[in-house]
């Protein structure tokens, strides 16, 4: 069972590490020239988006016309939780 649980921790990881670049690449876009830094966003936002879609669809009632994107927050909540109950 350890192995599964070493799997599950790099995965939450990795996942994590992808949001946060997606995060990041939403307030620095890619610029002309930076082909590696689109790489990265275009790799990050078709991993992240299948979650990340349905969860802003949800919380827009909650936000509004804010203008803010709660969603990588609220799923990094997710994750931590199920992170925890996980290794409990």
């Amino acid at each position: 069972m350890p192995g599964i649980f070493s799997l599950f921790d790099v995965l939450y990881q990795v996942y994590f590490i992808i949001l946060i670049i997606r995060v990041i690449g939403s307030w620095m876009p890619a610029q002309p020239g930076q082909s590696g830094w689109a790489s990265a966003l275009r790799l990050a936002y078709a991993l992240t988006e299948p979650l990340l879609g349905p969860l802003r669809r949800a919380l827009r009632p909650i936000q509004g016309n804010s203008g803010v994107d709660f969603s990588p927050m609220v799923l990094m909540l997710i994750m931590y939780a199920i992170r925890a109950y996980v290794f409990r």
